[in-house]
């Protein structure tokens, strides 16, 4: 199994970004390989994060490279 941990800032969550991570959470169950999804939030430094569980690390850059096309615009970290 592998993880990925994707961060990103923002400056608190609005009702409706809430909603859009809950979209995101049925569009990562979708993809091949996927095992698990964990949202992380801490509004009061405005840390933002996702862990992604993937079946293989194939998996995990294939999903990586159809969802996040701008990858420049994200950190994200690969842990084995």
């Amino acid at each position: 199994m592998v993880a990925q941990l994707i961060q990103f800032n923002k400056d608190g969550l609005l009702p409706t970004e809430q909603r859009m991570i809950e979209k995101w959470a049925s569009v990562f169950k979708a993809q091949m390989g996927f095992k698990g999804v964990t949202f992380i939030r801490d509004d009061d430094i405005g840390k933002y994060g996702v862990l992604l569980f993937w079946k293989s690390e194939e998996y995990a850059t294939a999903a990586r490279k159809a969802l996040f096309q701008e990858e420049e615009a994200l950190s994200c970290i690969d842990l084995l």
